[in-house]
């Protein structure tokens, strides 16, 4: 490991100034990051780390908002440090823990860097059950930040050191992360025989998550196919089986997808409702309320289309949801008939679009633009009544949504 590395926090820190209120937690995750590095150098070394090193990083996470959650996490870490300073990778399950508070808020390359380097501690000290699940976050961030070649050899690693350990879970885990990357390439046959055969595994093992998972990702792949009421039944199996509260909430974010996409506009967004109230990770709640300005939109409801627009005027989206919020606050201002309004929301998609790659957003805005004061936005088509095991779905999301009052 080299002090050199954690490049992607020094090109957070240099697109903000000090003055940003998330200074103090970048500059400190890096300080924590830097110090850990140090400390394991100073072991291989035989050397020791000074007081007035430990002490730096102390101060700098000590003057974090004591609200923030990640300021726990990294005090955790280099407390770690400072009272076992030969054996660093004792740090590792709170890098792990570190990393893992970055994924869920969205921040995919922060995170991937943290992973990594907790991978590389857990690889050195041979804590194999680590080193699998480290790899296997990584690999995941690594998707979810485009990165798909270095994703595919971090879920290749994964497998190795699962079938290492007689993991069988990990190692099927791993093909699910491969399936993923097949599937964003737009292979789907291979994505969906790689599904299958993990399935057919997995339940012959009687691993009933990772029968979820796949599940999960079947569906995506049934989607594109436009199979959709298959693609909702496997979803919603998979929301059954699953073991982990977070995955729960994507899950449900897929079948609300799923549901808008069949023209089921109120189950859709009753399950976005509950995700945007109680989604653990900060980007499926934005993505919860981004869906919900969409479909106040398309069911002409302006005072539900202003409520979320508020709501996510000044959130740091990510460019894909930002890209997708601005059309849809174009398709819903030109829907209620503002127009100067609309023009300004689809030019700023389209920049965010251009930017980023974000071809559909960019190709939507730019008929739109040139339509707007031509056409009205599509109407929402009439939903076909749905199959009994899709009003199977429909129901239990009902009951979801009003056990929470939402």
């Amino acid at each position: 490991m080299s002090g050199l590395e954690h490049l992607s926090f020094f090109e957070a820190l240099a697109a903000i100034d000090e003055a940003d209120p998330k200074w103090p937690e970048l500059q400190s995750g890096l300080l924590t990051l830097r110090l850990v590095d140090k400390a394991w150098h100073a072991q291989r070394l035989g050397a020791r780390l000074e007081r007035w090193e430990i002490a730096a990083v102390v101060e700098a996470v000590e003057g974090m908002d004591e609200r923030n959650v990640l300021r726990r996490l990294l005090a955790q870490i280099v407390k770690q440090i400072a009272d076992r300073p030969s054996n660093p990778a004792a740090a590792t399950p709170g890098l792990v823990a570190y990393a893992r508070a970055l994924q869920f808020d969205a921040e995919w390359k922060l995170a991937a860097d943290v992973y990594r380097t907790a991978l590389g501690f857990a690889l050195a000290s041979e804590n194999n059950d680590l080193a699998a699940g480290a790899s296997g976050q990584l690999g995941y961030c690594l998707r979810m930040a485009g990165d798909l070649d270095d994703a595919e050899a971090a879920y290749d690693e994964s497998r190795a050191i699962s079938q290492w350990n007689d993991d069988v879970a990990g190692a099927l885990r791993a093909d699910i992360g491969q399936a993923s990357i097949a599937l964003h390439r737009g292979n789907l046959p291979a994505a969906a025989a790689m599904l299958d055969g993990v399935i057919e595994e997995a339940l012959n093992a009687e691993l009933p998550d990772v029968v979820s998972r796949a599940l999960q990702d079947r569906a995506g792949v049934a989607a594109r196919r436009g199979r959709l009421d298959a693609a909702v039944v496997d979803a919603y199996r998979a929301l059954e089986l699953c073991e982990d509260a977070t995955r729960r909430d994507r899950i449900l974010a897929d079948i609300a997808n799923l549901l808008g996409m069949l023209g089921h506009h109120l189950p859709s967004q009753q399950a976005f409702q509950v995700l945007a109230l109680t989604a653990q990770e900060q980007y499926l709640r934005w993505l919860a309320t981004v869906n919900l300005v969409e479909l106040a939109s398309l069911s002409g409801s302006e005072p539900m289309f202003e409520r979320y627009r508020r709501e996510l005027a000044d959130a740091p989206l990510p460019p894909l949801l930002a890209a997708y919020l601005h059309l849809y606050v174009g398709d819903g201002n030109r829907r209620f008939t503002r127009y100067g309004a609309a023009r300004d929301a689809y030019e700023r998609a389209i920049a965010v679009a251009q930017e980023h790659d974000v071809n559909e957003v960019l190709i939507r805005a730019e008929v739109a633009l040139r339509e707007l004061t031509h056409t009205r936005p599509t109407e929402a088509p009439a939903a076909e009544l749905p199959s009994p095991s899709v009003q199977d779905v429909i129901a239990a999301i009902g009951a979801m949504h009003g056990g929470l009052g939402a």
